[in-house]
Order: C-alpha cells, then sequence, then structure tokens
C-alpha cells in the first residue's frame, strides 16, 4: 500500500530524477489524495503514482505558487497584478 510516510523519507526513483511529494489521503477509500510538491516536472504526479502501481484518473490543481482557488467556483475569474 501507498503511504505518506514511504514516498516522503524515501521518494520515488524516475527517469528524470528523484520525485518527492508530501502525500495526505482525503478520506478511507484510498482514491482521493492532495498532493503537494515544491517542484512540478513534466506529468511528475502521474508517473509517481505509476511507478507506486496506481493510476491517476483526475487531478485538480488548487494552487500554484502564491494564488489559490479559494472558494472560487468554476467559471469565475480575478484580476492579478504584475507585481
Amino acid at each position: 500500500p501507498l503511504h505518506q510516510q514511504m514516498i516522503s523519507d524515501f521518494g520515488v526513483n524516475l527517469e528524470d530524477g528523484r520525485s518527492q511529494l508530501a502525500l495526505e489521503r482525503l478520506d478511507d477509500s484510498r482514491l482521493n489524495w492532495q498532493v503537494v510538491m515544491s517542484e512540478g516536472r513534466n506529468r511528475q504526479i502521474r508517473r509517481t503514482f505509476a511507478a507506486l502501481g496506481y493510476t491517476v484518473v483526475r487531478l485538480h490543481r488548487v494552487q500554484f505558487g502564491n494564488y489559490s482557488l479559494g472558494n472560487m467556483k468554476r467559471g469565475e475569474w480575478q484580476s492579478i497584478s504584475a507585481s
């Protein structure tokens, strides 16, 4: 089984280097996970889970750097400054 401590302690070796993610199970079904990463390489989450024997069906990004979706609904948008 996939364990957060296993990923945090050892990471997962991928072709382009080690992938280290912080994982949190969101429910008891083992289907929904929160993934936190500081560096995002091409398809890193999908490749990491595949290396552990899991298939990622859907991803939903909720934060990028300092920008977060918060309570925004689908189709809503906000202006951001360039500074």
